[in-house]
């Protein structure tokens, strides 16, 4: 349900008999923790927690177009710019870097609130692999893509 529900719309056009990506679009939604507990740090930084996550009808909105390199455009709410790449940058960067995907532009039209615990940073950057994974036909490397994700965005992309 997190992410099949709202996945991926492609928009293509047909030239001279061959089929030609013009677009993904796909919608990243949040969600909420219904209790949450945490059992410990870990040596990464991050805590092992016990929680139970619901995705919730609040969505940023990511679009994915071809171009001749890679460019990222963010609109909509602020994200803070802390000097560091965005999840959605280092999601394109982690399948450039493993896989060797081309250059795409991609913008999000950031809907959902940050910094408010509804995941919108993690969901965003799944959704960002998952359209990736869809352009490039490489959907067997999903699993692979998990591990340096955090818990959201691997719980993410397990769900079907």
């Amino acid at each position: 349900m997190f992410i099949s529900s709202h996945l991926i719309e492609t928009k293509v056009k047909i030239l001279n008999r061959s089929c030609i990506f013009v677009d993904v679009i796909c919608f990243p939604n949040a969600k909420i923790n219904l209790g949450l507990r945490v059992l410990c740090k870990r040596p990464d930084g991050y805590h092992e927690i016990e929680t139970i996550m619901l995705p919730v009808p609040i969505y940023d909105i990511l679009e994915i177009v071809p171009t001749e390199s890679f460019e990222y455009k963010s609109y909509g709410l602020a994200i803070p710019d802390d000097g560091n790449l965005s999840l959605v940058e280092k999601a394109y960067q982690l399948m450039h870097e493993n896989y060797g995907i081309g250059p795409v532009g991609i913008h999000l039209k950031k809907q959902i609130p940050i910094g408010a615990g509804l995941g919108g940073g993690s969901s965003d950057a799944a959704f960002t692999l998952k359209a990736l994974n869809h352009w490039f036909r490489s959907e067997e490397h999903t699993s692979e893509l998990q591990s340096p994700c955090n818990l959201v965005c691997r719980l993410l992309l397990e769900k079907k």
